[in-house]
């Protein structure tokens, strides 16, 4: 199935219409395979952490709690003291050691690049210690990490990819100091920081997504920031993309890019 990347108009999806850039592989899902419920569910249950190992780093927050960093060893490969390193950011209510981290985990080390992922705030298998936890907003966390990640391997070069609307408005918005959900939204969607966006940055969307619609994308915001490279594919589901056997199209493409981007960062 051919990806979708350089026309931003929604409305003009022909394939005479498309040019590549970057360089993006087609996405053929399994003949018979290609609906989004069922490149979901393969998604969440057939990722194989097979081959990935882990070392916890608990580090202490100013507001007295505490995050777990899991680096990940992958099992057959060797990476150099001055290797990049790639610090991975889990979804929602997921973690840093989930089915498509470890792909991206073994991925990247046999490209030569160490991996670690941040789990926020109650994801690692340990309730916090604060009544805080995390939400859309909260980068701060993330920049704490990256700022040990920069004394820890001084040398490498850090590249930092039920009803949620009831859910957020009674508990995320008022212990995070949002007024409402609305307000949590606002101040918080990505879509008002995409036009601040200086490194590249790849998009990856499945068109049939089952918890997003298509309307949610911010075209405008991305036709405006050459940085960012969109992909979208009519199929793949919910962070799917199971192109049968043991073969995941977004983890491959994602890894594929970092690589390209951060090789030209680092050996310029």
């Amino acid at each position: 199935m051919r990806p979708l990347t350089a026309s931003l108009n929604r409305h003009s999806f022909q394939p005479s219409a498309i040019t590549f850039s970057p360089p993006i592989s087609p996405f053929t899902p399994p003949r018979l395979l290609a609906s989004p419920l069922i490149q979901t569910i393969a998604g969440n249950f057939l990722r194989t952490v097979k081959g990935v190992t882990f070392q916890r780093h608990r580090l202490q927050t100013p507001d007295g709690d505490f995050l777990h960093v899991d680096e990940a060893l992958v099992a057959g490969t060797t990476l150099s003291a001055n290797a990049p390193v790639v610090l991975l950011l889990h979804g929602l209510e997921g973690s840093a050691r989930r089915g498509y981290a470890c792909e991206i985990y073994g991925q990247l080390a046999q490209r030569g690049f160490r991996s670690l992922g941040l789990n926020f705030r109650s994801c690692s298998g340990e309730m916090n210690q604060t009544e805080r936890m995390y939400h859309a907003g909260a980068t701060d966390d993330v920049g704490l990490r990256l700022a040990w990640l920069a004394g820890r391997y001084p040398v490498a070069q850090a590249l930092a990819a039920t009803d949620l609307w009831t859910f957020d408005d009674f508990c995320t918005a008022p212990l995070h100091g949002f007024r409402s959900a609305v307000d949590y939204y606002l101040q918080n969607s990505s879509g008002r920081f995409l036009l601040q966006i200086a490194v590249p940055t790849l998009l990856l969307r499945a068109l049939d997504d089952l918890f997003f619609s298509e309307s949610d994308i911010p075209y405008a915001a991305i036709r405006a920031n050459p940085n960012l490279h969109l992909v979208l594919t009519p199929h793949g589901g919910h962070v799917g993309f199971w192109e049968g056997g043991n073969r995941w199209w977004a983890e491959t493409q994602a890894t594929k890019f970092m690589a390209r981007h951060l090789r030209t960062s680092y050996d310029g």
